[in-house]
Order: C-alpha cells, then sequence, then structure tokens
C-alpha cells in the first residue's frame, strides 16, 4: 500500500511540474519584457543545457525570467541535494560572511528549506548590476511547514553566468 502511494506521488510531482512548465511557457510570452514582472507560478528548472553548458533558453528570455531561471537551477541542486553545485552558485563575498564551506550551507538549507519546495515568485526588480527578486518557500506535501518569504540577490555576468546571494538568517 505504501508503495502504491508513493507511485502515485511520484507520477503527481511529475504532472505538477509539466503542467507548471506549461504555465511559464505562457507566463514567458504574456511578460517578455519589462524590469518589474509579477509572477506566481511554482518554480521549476526551466531550461536544459546543451552540449556547451550554455543553457538555450535563457538566451532568449527577457531579464526577469533569466534571473527566475537562475534562482531556480539553484534551488533545484538544493532539492536534488547537489549542494556542492549549489554553493558555486553563491557569490564570494556572500560565501565569506556566511558559509565559509560547502558543510556550513548544507546545515543551513538542509534545515530551512523543504524536502519539496513549493516556490512563488514576486517582483523581480533590477538595480544597477544586480536583481532583487522575493520569493515565497512552502513545501508542496507537509501543510506543517512554515511557509516563508526569501530576498534573492543575482548578479548576472552573461547568459547563465551568474552568482546569488539571499537573505540569510
Amino acid at each position: 500500500m505504501k508503495r502504491n502511494l508513493k507511485v502515485i506521488l511520484i507520477i503527481l510531482a511529475f504532472l505538477i511540474v509539466f503542467a507548471l512548465i506549461i504555465m511559464i511557457k505562457i507566463s514567458e510570452n504574456r511578460n517578455a519584457n519589462g524590469n518589474t514582472i509579477k509572477n506566481t507560478d511554482n518554480a521549476v528548472q526551466i531550461a536544459e543545457k546543451n552540449k556547451n553548458g550554455i543553457t538555450e533558453k535563457v538566451l532568449s528570455m527577457g531579464e526577469a525570467d533569466r534571473i527566475k531561471a537562475y534562482i531556480g537551477q539553484f534551488l533545484t541542486s538544493i532539492e536534488s541535494k547537489k549542494y556542492d553545485e549549489a554553493y558555486s552558485y553563491l557569490n564570494e563575498e556572500f560565501k565569506q560572511n556566511y558559509f565559509q564551506n560547502v558543510d556550513t550551507f548544507k546545515s543551513y538549507v538542509e534545515k530551512k528549506y523543504p524536502t519539496n519546495p513549493k516556490i512563488l515568485y514576486g517582483s523581480v526588480t533590477r538595480q544597477g548590476e544586480i536583481y532583487v527578486a522575493k520569493v515565497k518557500i512552502s513545501d508542496l506535501f507537509n501543510s506543517d511547514f512554515q511557509e516563508f518569504s526569501q530576498r534573492f540577490v543575482v548578479r548576472e555576468n552573461t547568459a547563465n553566468d551568474f552568482k546569488i546571494s539571499f537573505q540569510a538568517e
């Protein structure tokens, strides 16, 4: 019985991700340009990397959508327990101030983030060379998880070359 429930939940999760990809595509078409965009779509990994490691999809996105994609890559790495990868996305100065090594970062994210995150994007604004995104994070399956808001700061050097810092507590 437990196995059947797990299979059903996995299938349901895949269907949700598929539906979210479609919703994001629709949203991208509506909000192709602009510095401030509101979006309440769930976070998903927006694009797949090509052979060169540069995301084709990112190259054709507007600013706000690229920033959401970067945050999605970061959060997907955490969800997949690829802590080294997620840590590599962090801004160097931010790492020095908050997470001197991968182990301290791993400890923080395991306590802070849910197992099955549901991400709701708020505004994305450009402030000079950086972007600030407001995000709400909750758990898809655990209603007892306390939803929280977090600000992410993203500096984009070139397409798919970015560094992230966030509101750490």
